[in-house]
C-alpha cells in the first residue's frame, strides 16, 4: 500500500510538472521583457515547493543565516548525491543562486531557456575545452551581476552516497575572484532518489551549514590546499553523521 501511494505521488508530481512547465513559457517571457531574472527565479521556487508537497519531502535547515547568505556573494560547495541536491538548493537559497548544468538539457527547449534565463551557465562535461570556456563565462556572469554562484566539487552524483574526492575548480574560481566559500552538507537526499533511480521518495532533506571560509583563509592556502581542506570538513561531517546513525 505505501509502494502504491508512492508511485501516485510521483505519476501526480511529474504531471504536474509538465502543467507548470509550460505554464513557465509566460515567466521566462516577462524576465526577458522587464530584464528582471527574480520573476522567473520566483516562480521556480515557488514550482519547487508545490512539488515537494506532492512529493512528500520536507526540507530543514541548519545553521542557516537567510540575511548573512543573502547579503553577500559566496561560492557554494556542497555534497553531491541525487538529481534533488540543486533543485532543492536553488529554492531554499536567499535571491538567485547560479549553477551549471549539463549541456544535455540544452536539448529540452522551455528548460533550457529557463535555466539561462535565470542565469544558469550549460557546460559539455565530456569536452574539456567548452567545459573550460563555460566556467569563463561563469566567473564573468558572478563578477557582473554579483550572485552567488553554487558547485558540487565532487564533478558529479556519488552512487555510494559516500564522498568522493573533490576537484579544484570551485576552489580556483574562489581564490582567484576573491569569494568566500560556503559549504553546505546535505543530507537525507540519497534516500530520497540515488542516483540511477526515476522515483522519488519521500524525506526529510538537510542542509547543514557550515562555517563558511572566509577570503582571509583562501588567501594563505594554495588552491590544492584549499581543496583538501574542504574535503576534510565534508569528510568530517560525514563521519560525524555515522556515528549519530
Amino acid at each position: 500500500m505505501k509502494k502504491t501511494l508512492i508511485y501516485i505521488r510521483n505519476y501526480i508530481g511529474f504531471l504536474v510538472f509538465f502543467i507548470f512547465l509550460f505554464i513557465g513559457i509566460f515567466p521566462i517571457f516577462l524576465s526577458l521583457i522587464f530584464k528582471d531574472r527574480k520573476i522567473l527565479s520566483s516562480y521556480v521556487k515557488f514550482v519547487i515547493r508545490i512539488l515537494m508537497m506532492i512529493f512528500g519531502l520536507k526540507t530543514e535547515t541548519i545553521n542557516f543565516n537567510k540575511e548573512l547568505y543573502g547579503s553577500k556573494q559566496w561560492v557554494v560547495i556542497g555534497n553531491h548525491v541525487s538529481f534533488l541536491d540543486p533543485i532543492i538548493l536553488f529554492a531554499i537559497f536567499p535571491g538567485i543562486l547560479r549553477f551549471m548544468y549539463k549541456s544535455g538539457l540544452d536539448k529540452l527547449p522551455i528548460i533550457s531557456s529557463g535555466l539561462k534565463t535565470i542565469g544558469f551557465v550549460s557546460v559539455d562535461r565530456k569536452n574539456p575545452r567548452k567545459g573550460q570556456k563555460a566556467i569563463k563565462t561563469a566567473i564573468e556572469l558572478i563578477k557582473k551581476d554579483k550572485d552567488s554562484i553554487a558547485i558540487f566539487p565532487e564533478g558529479g552524483r556519488s552512487i555510494s552516497g559516500k564522498i568522493r574526492n573533490f576537484k579544484r575548480g570551485a576552489f580556483v574560481l574562489a581564490k582567484e575572484n576573491k569569494i568566500p566559500i560556503l559549504p553546505v552538507y546535505l543530507k537525507g537526499f540519497y534516500q530520497a532518489m540515488p542516483k540511477g533511480r526515476n522515483i522519488i521518495y519521500p524525506a526529510t532533506l538537510i542542509f547543514e551549514f557550515l562555517s563558511p571560509i572566509e577570503v582571509s583563509k583562501i588567501e594563505k592556502l594554495s588552491s590544492e590546499e584549499l581543496r583538501d581542506y574542504a574535503h576534510n570538513l565534508f569528510l568530517e561531517k560525514e563521519r560525524e553523521n555515522e556515528r549519530d546513525n
